[in-house]
């Protein structure tokens, strides 16, 4: 199993024929273009995805500064947030920036944050991680369509894997709510 940013390029690599990286700062092809694109892979693949280790819950502070038009409050966001996933106290918000508008007063809200920590992540998310590293590096590394082909179809089964690994670990938040306004309906 992967243990670090080296072994998950390096899974990429081996799976493109390419020759493997020791360092992020080696002066190869492999390793200038792995460390090229590595953070915009990780920050996209997080944010795709409300991943149980990826998510953050935070009481926001409400700036002095209120909007322009529209919203009576502006909220900071937390500088390591990649989305927001649920404001839990307010339906009514938008996202502006690093700002979260809304006509609250308080916000508390869960998001997905930009975990570099690799200890945490799953295996199937590292494995994911590979995935879309070895089709992004397969345009520039291996230029040959049936390999990029078979990189995209790798990843698109891990995304799916994936996915449904994290959702498999606890219902969803909403799932309480809608079950309780359901049956409060009823009676």
């Amino acid at each position: 199993m992967a243990t670090s940013k080296v072994e998950i390029a390096n899974i990429a690599l081996v799976g493109l024929r390419a020759s493997t990286i020791n360092s992020f700062t080696d002066e190869t092809a492999e390793a200038i273009a792995v460390n090229v694109i590595w953070d915009n892979v990780r920050a996209s693949e997080l944010s795709k995805h409300p991943y149980n280790f990826a998510m953050k819950r935070a009481s926001l502070p409400r700036l002095a500064e209120a909007p322009a038009f529209g919203y009576t409050y502006q909220f900071q966001l937390p500088v390591d947030c990649l989305r927001v996933h649920e404001a839990i106290n307010n339906m009514d918000f938008k996202i502006e920036g690093d700002k979260l508008l809304t006509n609250a007063e308080e916000v508390d809200i869960k998001y997905i944050f930009d975990n570099t920590d690799i200890s945490t992540w799953t295996p199937s998310f590292k494995d994911l991680v590979a995935a879309r590293l070895r089709i992004d590096l397969a345009y520039t590394l291996a230029a040959d369509k049936e390999i990029i082909k078979l990189s995209q179809e790798l990843y698109e089964r891990k995304s799916r894997e994936v996915k449904w690994i994290d959702a498999s670990e606890d219902i969803p938040d909403s799932f309480g709510r809608t079950q309780s306004n359901l049956i409060g309906v009823r009676y």
